[in-house]
């Protein structure tokens, strides 16, 4: 793996972390959109779990016109992103 494969999923997992932290402070100030903010978390649990099959991920893979590893990189670097920014966020505003 090059440097500019790493930078890459470093600016993928900081650009996840950045705008899920976004969309909470935006939900956390703006109540209204607590409903469509849920759907889309329901709709983003869906895409991950759907992860496991191997036909669903393959034709991710081919739409989007990479490999499937590199596909399953990416995902993964995406999701650690949306933890890192959701997690915290809404056990600050919890506590």
């Amino acid at each position: 793996m090059n440097i500019n494969k790493i930078i890459w999923y470093g600016s993928l997992t900081i650009l996840s972390a950045c705008s899920s932290v976004f969309l909470s402070q935006l939900v956390i100030m703006i109540p209204e959109l607590r409903v469509p903010y849920i759907i889309g978390i329901l709709c983003a649990v869906w895409f991950f779990k759907s992860q496991w099959d191997e036909g669903f991920r393959q034709a991710i893979a081919n739409l989007l016109n990479i490999d499937e590893g590199e596909y399953i990189v990416i995902i993964f670097f995406i999701l650690i992103g949306i933890l890192i920014g959701v997690l915290p966020t809404w056990i600050n505003t919890i506590l």
